[in-house]
């Protein structure tokens, strides 16, 4: 679309421009504007735009059968606003469409099948055509051999003459042969064909089958399958064979195991087994002796649409063939691919123009190229602009950017859009793309000047755009092995044309692995293969023996890996890139020598003997980004070689982008032309430079003012538009030049830059109508024509929509015929904002022409004039422009790299809220509707882990390890809001996308530095970072997660940053052995070289220090894992402390209750009685103190006060009783030694004496006590078992009884 209608066929001819001639149009007249107006065929597939260029007005045009390769257009010119309409005669263009070969040639049917006979003559087998629908050479096809299995090369041939294959040897009774012809037309583009030969035996003409099933169908069978034993047949009138076909569905998502059809049941087990012999090359059905076929792997429906199951079924008891059954899978879409952009981002866009008022709405930029690989809804694409660029531009779900609505002068300049594609799938997929468009200026000639040769919008001639040929879902794709005597290189057979090859001019030659010997039946489900044609030679004699099988070959060497990347700086040659390793599969020893099998020579070589692939010559990033090369060895030309088994090595060689290109400004000088009075802000021009290099940063460019005279305060040039304004009023300098000289630089590592001039030119305001004098008085004059007032203020609201009413001014002494009235705008219109007209009264009335933008310009001040005839009056008018909200708030990204994501990162060891990272919005508004409120979307998965504070910083709701415990993720995404906050009117809003990754020690580095402290080296990050980029890949978003400063030694000063990588494409998080290229010691070397100047960089080093000391606390690992056993330790450790502490407090508790029962339980058995012992030598003494009482000594503890006694011891003095030690005559007794009774001690013949002055005697009487004793705490003696009782406690008495 965009194309340009070309005079001839060569693409570097003139475009077709119509003309046209006015004759009445004289000079000094406005130009006229005309209309085209196209009919006939053709008319709504080109268009003429508005200087007369046709061009292609449709996404692309096809000029093969059926659509015409010729169209007619009758064009004809019509004026716009003219009364009458006037019109040109009509002009009748012939446009020839420029066939390309855009179509691959066609087989009839992918696959044929045929037999013939195994011996005799040149015979037919069968005809084999393919077509192409190109024309002229593109449309002529030649057919070639590609491929024979079963040694067969030498066997057959293709008769181009009459289209058909022929066999010219002799061939095995019984085998199949696969030919694999190959049609190639005129541009080289390719498709293959299989055909199936059987080679029969003349001697056995007949084959016994199974009765055929209902909707069986049938084909010729291999005869020597059938044999029930070796060397006998049985016999048939029957010559088919049946073979059963099932049609079944399944979803690409279908998980493995599951069962996909049943061809038998346990009941036939026993009896019969099946096996699948054919078509399940990738092993993704499984089937069991019962016949039940599951799914073994998971299905891609993008790869293999649809798998034709080949199953034979055989009888257990005797094991032989029964028949044949066709399972032809279809392989239901899901949506699992997202949309993906075809063009390389950022996409750019151009499109020079510069006469807003002569272009129409809706303008076409160009197409955006975007496709999804699903079907159906799956793959049905609805594209959209991300607000705000959504007010200027618009796309089509055909990706056809183009201006939204008129074209106003905010769609100048360079504009970065985001593109969203999403599908309509269940759930939909979305995919976002960059695309840069960049609107300029250039001169557009009118109807009425002479043409030029400038290129409107496109340069390309109108020739037919190639289609993309999708395969048919349905085809499968087969494969066999290459041939070896043909030396044919090994190739990958598909029923597909094969893409044609820009680099090299030939076709694509590509793998071929083996294909089933089964017979393969068409794949579509409605189609079923015709009977196979046979053509019989006459019979030979047949040999009495059997030919010998021959003896098979050894396997050529297998490389191991098949597949090697490797990546490269462009620039670079006389390099070794890698080493091939290749190994005979039997795994003894053997000769290998190694060769380039595809690939340029002029470029590669690899060394015969040890397999070392070297570049030979620098390549080119921006020509080729990957290369791929094919090694094999020179054994796989002689030697067998298995399709299952990589025989050769496939090599990608990625070519990494260096800046090599220098950025080349559009044009060596600028001119521009800027009025006196032109306010500050105003756009005066802009200058683009290009960069050819290939990816961000190298061809990302900033340009910089260098000099402008001494006046560089006056000028702002945009560091990433090149846009420059007016920053100071120049109205000091009318009529003077100032020369501009401004730098276009890359970003690169070492920037390259050029530079332009940019001529001003001051253009001095012709009129002056106010004075310059003293102040001018408001009152008007008599008699004369004057507005009312000299000065008018008013103020409209930028929401307005033209033409708005701004401001009516009064004019005074008006003519009587107010029809010659004028009122003009002589200065201070800024880009035709307003126009002022003389109303019916003679009153001026000012209104608004354009949408206004207070972010834009903020206040306007008209000098107005009003003529009538030849008086003249002036007046200014000061317009304040009031502010809406209608400016949505940005997010500010500061990543040199261009992201438009947040990028963030949390150690693993963090604690609940910890600071993250923190997002920025402007907002151009005013007052409450610029204050920026943020919040997480409640949508994103992730948000649930973050908060977010009103200033935008993100932090974490819980501790890492608490959220790393419950969730194994990589990595958090969420997306932030932020709103702004107006007193009325809608509220708008703008989404930002956020990163977090976690990280742990296997992802930091550390870099350690003398002579700066961090605050100093905060100043010096990004040239840093941009040192240390070139070293790191892919991985190149380089964070500082912290600083550390340490004690000056030597009075140098100490600073370890600690560093993290991510690779922004993936989002992840990088391990250090992503980078490990950083830490080789010249490359080292290197960043300290170039960071000299500020600093000393002493090492980089990997050990970044263990991750449980880089947190702020915490005495347990940071490891979760490792934190749950640490707890799971301690637990069993007290638990173990806590069991032995009861045990000790029990034994303790055991003992002390054992002391206490010691030392309060006595013995309560009464010994025996003793009867009176008379004492002869006592005679005469009273006979009351004739009887011998036995003592008992009993300790008990009693207090004074609970030794109770009848009355035989009242009256008694406390000094008189006294404690009896024992039973004989001891101390206290009246025995020998003991103290006598005149003494005041009490013997035992005195107890319970009254002495005579009681005042009662009773006489004798038995003593029985009752006493009472509380047990006191005391301390149990180990060694004599008593208790030991304080001072303070009862003492132990001696109580007696009578006999």
């Amino acid at each position: 679309m965009g194309t340009t209608v070309r005079v001839s066929p060569n693409s570097q001819s003139e475009s077709l421009q119509i003309l046209v001639n006015d004759e009445d149009l004289q000079p000094g007249m406005p130009p006229a504007t005309y209309q085209y107006i196209l009919t006939g065929l053709g008319a709504t597939i080109f268009a003429v735009d508005q200087r007369g260029f046709v061009y292609l007005n449709v996404p692309k045009i096809d000029a093969d059968p059926p659509n015409p390769s010729t169209y007619q257009l009758n064009v004809e010119a019509r004026e716009v606003n003219t009364v009458p309409t006037r019109r040109s005669e009509p002009v009748t263009i012939t446009i020839h469409i420029l066939d390309i070969n855009d179509n691959s040639p066609q087989f009839e049917q992918p696959i044929y099948m045929a037999n013939t006979t195994a011996s005799g003559d040149e015979r037919d087998v069968v005809k084999v055509v393919a077509t192409d629908v190109d024309s002229g050479a593109f449309g002529q096809v030649t057919y070639t051999i590609a491929q024979v299995t079963n040694g067969g090369e030498d066997k057959f041939r293709y008769e181009t003459a009459t289209n058909m294959l022929v066999a010219t040897g002799n061939l095995v009774p019984g085998e199949r042969y696969q030919v694999v012809i190959e049609a190639i037309d005129g541009g080289g583009r390719s498709s293959q064909a299989i055909v199936i030969v059987l080679a029969l035996d003349p001697m056995h003409q007949t084959f016994s089958s199974l009765a055929p099933l209902p909707g069986m169908e049938t084909f010729m069978p291999n005869p020597l399958a059938m044999a029930t034993t070796p060397g006998t047949m049985v016999t048939s009138a029957e010559s088919e064979e049946t073979i059963q076909t099932f049609v079944t569905e399944v979803n690409e998502n279908t998980p493995p195991n599951t069962v996909v059809v049943s061809l038998g049941d346990e009941s036939s087990r026993e009896l019969t087994y099946f096996n699948v012999v054919g078509g399940n090359e990738e092993g993704k059905f499984a089937i069991d002796d019962a016949g039940t076929i599951v799914t073994a792997e998971e299905l891609d429906r993008e790869k293999t649409a649809m798998y034709s199951l080949q199953v034979e079924t055989r009888s257990r008891n005797p094991d032989q063939h029964l028949y044949w059954t066709l399972v032809q899978v279809t392989v239901m879409d899901v949506n699992d691919n997202a949309p993906t952009f075809t063009d390389p981002q950022p996409i750019r866009l151009r499109l020079s123009i510069d006469d807003i008022e002569q272009l129409t709405g809706n303008m076409i930029i160009g197409r955006i190229g975007v496709e999804d690989a699903d079907a159906d809804d799956n793959g049905r694409l609805e594209l959209r602009i991300m607000p705000p660029h959504n007010k200027l531009f618009a796309i089509s779900n055909d990706g056809i950017l183009s201006v939204n609505g008129d074209f106003t002068a905010a769609h100048f300049g360079e504009h970065d859009l985001t593109v969203v594609a999403r599908d309509h799938g269940e759930p939909s997929l979305e995919t976002r793309a960059r695309v840069q468009i960049s609107i300029f200026g250039t001169l557009i000639t009118m109807a009425t000047v002479a043409p030029t040769n400038e290129v409107f919008e496109y340069t390309s001639s109108v020739e037919e755009e190639p289609q993309t040929t999708n395969p048919d879902e349905h085809l499968q794709t087969v494969t066999t092995s290459p041939s070896t005597k043909n030396q044919v290189s090994q190739q990958i057979f598909s029923s597909f044309p094969a893409p044609q090859v820009e680099q090299t001019g030939a076709p694509v030659e590509p793998e071929f692995p083996q294909f089933p010997t089964f017979p393969t039946l068409s794949p579509h489900p409605q189609e079923l293969p015709s009977l196979p044609t046979t053509k019989m030679a006459p019979p030979q004699p047949v040999p009495t023996q059997s030919p010998p099988l021959p003896t098979p070959k050894r396997l050529a060497p297998v490389f191991k890996p098949s597949q090697i990347t490797v990546q490269i700086d462009e620039n670079e040659s006389q390099v070794e890139i890698t080493k091939a390793h290749a190994t005979y599969p039997d795994g003894l020893s053997g000769t290998i020598t190694y060769v380039l099998h595809k690939g340029d020579p002029s470029l590669f070589s690899v060394s015969s003997y040890s397999g070392s692939v070297n570049l030979l010559r620098a390549l080119d990033a921006e020509t080729n980004s990957t290369v791929t090369i094919q090694i094999s060895t020179s054994e796989a030309q002689t030697l067998e070689v298995d399709p299952k088994l990589a025989h050769f090595v496939s090599i990608t060689i990625n070519v990494a982008d260096k800046n090599d290109w220098i950025p080349n400004f559009e044009s060596a000088s600028y001119e521009f032309d800027v009025k006196e009075d032109t306010l500050p802000g105003t756009i005066v021009g802009q200058v683009n430079a290009f960069d050819q290099d290939r990816d961000e940063p190298n061809n990302r460019i900033r340009y910089r003012l260098l000099s402008a005279g001494g006046l560089e305060a006056h000028f702002n040039v945009n560091a990433e538009s090149g846009l420059i304004t007016l920053a100071r009023p120049i109205d000091a300098f009318a009529g003077e030049k100032i020369t501009l000289r401004i730098e276009g630089a890359d970003s690169g590592m070492l920037p390259l830059s050029s530079t332009t001039t940019v001529l001003i030119n001051v253009v001095a305001t012709s009129s002056h109508l106010i004075p310059d004098a003293s102040p001018v008085s408001n009152t008007p004059n008599e008699g004369e024509l004057q507005f009312s007032l000299r000065n008018y203020t008013a103020s409209v609201s930028e929401a307005v929509r033209p033409p708005h009413l701004v401001q009516v001014l009064s004019v005074m002494n008006k003519p009587t015929d107010t029809r010659f009235i004028i009122c003009n705008i002589i200065s201070g219109n800024y880009r035709g904002a307003f126009g002022i007209t003389a109303g019916n009264d003679g009153n001026c009335e000012l209104r608004t022409q354009m949408e206004l933008d207070r972010e834009t310009v903020e206040r306007y001040l008209l000098n107005i004039t009003v003529t009538a005839g030849a008086q003249t009056d002036y007046a200014l008018v000061s317009i304040t422009v009031l502010d809406v909200n209608d400016n949505v708030p940005r997010f500010v990204y500061d990543s040199d790299l261009g992201l438009t994501t947040y990028f963030g990162a949390v150690s693993s060891v963090a604690n609940a809220f910890t600071r993250v990272l923190t997002v920025k919005a402007e907002d151009a508004d005013l007052g409450n509707s610029s204050l920026v409120n943020y919040a997480l979307d409640p949508l994103s998965a992730h948000s649930k882990y973050f908060s977010i504070s009103p200033f935008g910083e993100i932090s974490t709701k819980q501790s890492m390890s608490t959220i790393l415990s419950r969730n194994r993720l990589q990595f958090f995404e969420f997306r932030v809001s932020a709103c702004d906050s107006p007193i009325s009117g809608q509220q708008l809003c703008s989404k930002a996308d956020v990163v977090v990754n976690v990280i742990g020690s296997t992802n930091r580095f550390k870099m350690i530095i003398y002579g700066l402290n961090p605050q100093q080296l905060k100043k010096h990050e990004k040239d840093l970072v941009k040192s240390t980029r070139q070293f790191t890949g892919s991985c190149n978003l380089l964070t500082i997660e912290k600083m550390i400063e340490h004690t000056a030694i030597e009075n140098q000063i100490r600073t370890d940053i600690y560093w993290y990588a991510v690779n922004p494409t993936t989002k992840k998080i990088c391990k250090k052995q992503d980078i490990r290229k950083l830490f080789e010691t010249s490359n080292v070397q290197l960043i300290a070289g170039k960071v000299q100047p500020w600093f000393r960089l002493e090492r980089i080093s990997e050990d970044a220090g263990d991750e449980g000391n880089m947190s702020s606390g915490g005495i347990l690992s940071t490891n979760w894992k490792t934190s749950n056993i640490l707890l799971i330790i301690l637990a069993v450790t007290v638990a173990l402390g806590a069991i032995i502490g009861i045990c000790a407090v029990c034994v303790f508790w055991s003992r002390y209750k054992t002391a206490q029962r010691n030392a309060s339980n006595f013995s309560h058995s009464y010994p025996q009685k003793l009867g009176p012992i008379y004492h002869p030598t006592m005679m005469g003494v009273d006979p009351r103190t004739e009887y011998d009482y036995e003592t008992q000594n009993v300790n008990m503890l009693i207090s004074d006060e609970d030794l109770t006694m009848k009355s035989g011891s009242i009256g008694v003095p406390a000094h008189q009783r006294m404690t009896l030690m024992g039973a004989g005559g001891g101390p206290g007794m009246g025995g020998p030694g003991g103290p006598q009774n005149g003494q005041g001690n009490q013997s035992y013949r005195t107890y319970g004496y009254r002495p005579a002055h009681s005042t009662a005697y009773e006489g004798d009487f038995s003593i029985e006590e009752s006493m009472y004793a509380i047990n006191p705490s005391g301390r149990l003696d180990p060694i004599t078992n008593r208790v030991i009782l304080p001072s303070n406690l009862p003492r132990t008495t001696n109580v007696y009884r009578q006999s």
